[in-house]
C-alpha cells in the first residue's frame, strides 16, 4: 500500500506537469488528486483483470497515471467554475 502512496505522488507530480493550461491547485493538492487517482486507477485495473493494488508494475503505473490525470482534470474544472 506504501507504494501505491508513493507511485500517487509522483503520478500527481506528472499530471501537474502534463496537463496544459492555468494551475489553481498547490503541490499538496496535486499529490492528494495524484494518490486518490492512483487507488481508483489501481480499482479500475482490478475490476478489468489485473494486478490492481497487489503489485506494482508498468501497467499498475500507467493505471495510477491515468487515474490522476483524470482526478485532476475533473478538480481543475470544479475549481473553475468555482471562481
Amino acid at each position: 500500500m506504501v507504494s501505491w502512496v508513493v507511485l500517487g505522488m509522483l503520478a500527481g507530480l506528472l499530471a501537474k506537469k502534463a496537463l496544459p493550461g492555468p494551475d489553481p491547485e498547490g503541490l499538496v493538492i496535486a499529490l492528494l488528486m495524484g494518490t486518490a487517482g492512483a487507488c481508483a486507477g489501481g480499482f479500475a485495473e482490478w475490476i478489468l483483470g489485473g494486478t490492481g493494488m497487489m503489485d506494482v508494475d508498468v501497467w499498475s503505473a500507467l493505471a495510477a497515471a491515468s487515474g490522476a490525470l483524470v482526478f485532476l482534470f475533473l478538480y481543475r474544472l470544479i475549481a473553475r467554475r468555482s471562481e
